[in-house]
């Protein structure tokens, strides 16, 4: 993959520093040192800028809430002149929240009562409350409930020319014959023909006040094509605007950050297109390749300063276009190929560190598998029949009414709290009790969440069933009661564990995470599980493709570069099974190759 785009790159070190005053673009392989060099040019801005003043600071942007602790560590004493946050916590404090006022006739929005969800959020009262108000004319949506709930969580926003329109992403039921391929990802078809019909079921959500991440982005857009005054404030309140992490944005956030930087505001960017990982959410790998301003700098950083020579030997392996080196020439040993179960490979993976004070962090493609590896961590065995279906979104379908959601919810406070993210535990909780932000409600959150982790054991191993007569009897939770018949022999089926298996933590710090929640972080010690979707068998010329085969210009490869990029000093790689004939290739390119 073409990666520069006919852009003249200066070579340069995470120590370098350039002219404060130039647009610029700063492309760097895992390890380089990215952030270091963005905190040190924003610290040569503070010091030598003379356009920063009270009012006026600098915009540090980048994409997860993880990267932007690092920022704020890393920056320490600069005083309060720089913001630091992620696009959407940015663009909603400075665009939409003050502004929308100037739009909310339009889209029958409720800005009494705004609040953001990460992704949708499901309501089966609704839907119907759509489909009577003309969404039975997506008559192909509606073979079943279920499938036509699938496919409105996966409503998506997409700038097509100058306009935002509705799409539908593909999900795990999709039909073939309804949907198309663009680049990576599948979209329904006939979209445009349903605009208006979309947009009804997401103004079912904005009469609450309910927005996603992905409608802040929207409303965003709409709001300074509307009004550019709107850019102008901005203009003058930040000189300066720079995104880490660049190759992880999409269209929308493109569009909006060219602009910001068409007058008076310096546009830094920063990123690498082999780590771009996030086409399920809308990034395109394009935005960065191509992007570029007036007067902009083009840098590369070359070097790696996080893993040991050995392992970024396997780095340059995957990577065709970047040869990375160690300039402190790191020697470690050599990583290593564990064949078998993920957890008996995770115990020799242990073993082989022989240090129980090292901690090993495990890093797999999806949800499922690492909350497995935390579940088996913890001796807590697994039903292989519960891998094949997502319990929770059965339970969320199983019955209309708050009981399955509330169940769902209280689940996921509790693991929340036990991955020491009490915000989200205790926002979770308190949305189970009423109005989140009703103090009494937080109140009776934190009584109940103190109570439920105290007696974690009593209940881990026990049915939906029982843990559901625990919220009523135990935390007095107002809950509908589970009666005889089908949906009590439901639940009696149901392990709290099962349930457990497919909750998705949005900010995970355990030792088992996906591969996407781990990204901007680093681990002395990392494990890669290679483990298939779920509803394939492991081939291992599909998926260790990125090792016997790479080519980055796929995305599940540039996945598992991501993965591998963050050992600092001792890499493993599982796999359930291989062939002798790959099993030499593999030594032949530096791994050890041991069997479980």
């Amino acid at each position: 993959m073409d990666n520069k785009v006919n852009q003249k790159f200066e070579y340069i070190s995470s120590d370098s520093l350039i002219d404060i005053e130039s647009n610029f673009k700063v492309e760097a392989g895992p390890g380089a040192g990215k952030t270091t060099w963005l905190v040190n040019h924003i610290k040569n801005v503070l010091n030598k800028s003379a356009r920063l003043k009270k009012s006026r600071k600098i915009a540090c942007i980048t994409y997860t809430k993880v990267g932007v602790k690092s920022i704020i560590n890393k920056l320490k004493d600069t005083g309060d002149q720089v913001e630091v946050g992620t696009i959407h916590s940015f663009l909603y404090r400075h665009i939409v929240k003050p502004y929308i006022h100037l739009i909310k006739d339009d889209y029958d929005l409720n800005i009494e009562e705004l609040s953001v969800n990460d992704e949708n959020v499901f309501s089966y009262r609704k839907m119907i409350a759509w489909i009577k108000d003309g969404g039975h004319k997506l008559h192909y949506l509606l073979a079943d409930c279920k499938l036509t709930q699938q496919n409105l969580v996966n409503l998506y926003w997409k700038l097509e020319g100058d306009k935002c329109v509705l799409k539908v992403r593909k999900h795990a039921n999709y039909n073939k014959k309804y949907y198309i391929k663009e680049k990576e990802m599948y979209f329904i078809r006939d979209y445009s023909r349903h605009q208006k019909d979309y947009l009804k079921y997401k103004k079912q959500y904005w009469k609450d006040g309910m927005l996603t991440y992905d409608d802040v982005l929207f409303f965003s857009y709409e709001l300074i094509k509307k009004h550019p005054e709107i850019l102008r404030i901005l203009r003058s309140k930040f000189p300066y605007f720079f995104i880490d992490e660049f190759q992880d944005t999409n269209p929308i956030q493109t569009e909006i950050i060219k602009l910001l930087g068409k007058e008076e505001t310096i546009v830094g960017i920063i990123g690498d297109w082999a780590q771009s990982i996030y086409g399920f959410q809308g990034a395109d790998v394009t935005q960065f390749q191509k992007f570029s301003l007036g007067d902009m700098k083009y840098c590369e950083i070359k070097d790696n300063r996080r893993s040991t020579r050995q392992i970024i030997n396997i780095l340059n392996i995957i990577r065709g276009d970047l040869n990375q080196k160690s300039p402190e020439n790191k020697i470690g040993d050599e990583p290593y190929i564990i064949i078998g179960n993920q957890l008996n490979s995770y115990k020799k993976a242990k073993k082989i560190l022989n240090d129980k004070s090292k901690n090993l962090y495990s890093l797999s493609y999806a949800d499922i598998t690492s909350n497995e590896m935390k579940l088996n961590s913890k001796e807590i065995k697994v039903d292989e029949s519960v891998l094949r279906n997502d319990i929770v979104n059965e339970i969320i379908n199983e019955e209309s009414g708050n009981r399955p959601k509330q169940i769902v919810r209280v689940i996921k406070a509790i693991e929340y709290a036990r991955q020491n993210n009490f915000n989200e535990a205790v926002k979770n909780m308190t949305r189970v009790y009423g109005a989140e932000k009703d103090k009494e409600n937080i109140k009776k959150a934190l009584i109940a969440l103190n109570n439920l982790l105290s007696t974690y054991d009593k209940f881990k191993n026990s049915s939906i069933t029982e843990f559901h007569n625990k919220l009523k009897n135990n935390i007095k939770l107002d809950i509908k009661k589970i009666s005889k018949g089908r949906i009590k022999t439901f639940y009696d089926s149901i392990k709290y564990t099962d349930v457990v298996l497919w909750i998705k933590i949005n900010e995970d710090n355990s030792l088992h995470r996906t591969i996407h929640k781990s990204k901007g972080d680093e681990f002395d010690n990392v494990m890669v599980i290679v483990k298939s979707k779920i509803d394939k068998e492991f081939n291992e010329d599909e998926d260790l493709a990125f090792l016997l085969n790479p080519d980055l210009s796929q995305e599940n490869q540039r996945v598992y570069y991501v993965a591998v990029s963050r050992a600092k000093k001792n890499l493993f790689i599982n796999v359930p099974e291989l062939s002798s004939e790959n099993a030499k290739k593999l030594k032949n390119c530096g791994f050890n190759v041991v069997y479980v």
